[in-house]
């Protein structure tokens, strides 16, 4: 997986325009989804992906755009689902992450 596709995180928080935001939330999302286990690993562990993901997962987004907070909720997801493949010596790291306080 390129950094260029991974520098969306830092894009996204500098960025201060919702519908660009949405874009380019969907950009990041669009190369972690699915089968892609390295870019999913890799998300998660040099971007600190599940921080950022749950940073984003507040009331005040869903105020600000509720698109965006279903796209958020969609990764978070599709993370989760596919936890068991991501960190070969971890297969609960996401849940764990997510189930905790």
């Amino acid at each position: 997986m390129r950094s260029g596709a991974m520098n969306l995180v830092e894009s996204f928080c500098n960025e201060k325009n919702i519908k660009n935001k949405e874009a380019i939330f969907s950009a990041l999302s669009s190369v972690i989804k699915s089968q892609n286990f390295a870019a999913k690993y890799r998300f998660i562990k040099e971007f600190d992906g599940l921080e950022f993901l749950g940073a984003l997962l507040c009331d005040e987004l869903a105020k600000d755009s509720i698109r965006l907070y279903r796209k958020v909720l969609i990764l978070a997801y599709d993370l989760i689902i596919n936890d068991d493949g991501i960190c070969p010596n971890d297969e609960m790291h996401v849940r764990n992450f997510f189930a905790k306080d």
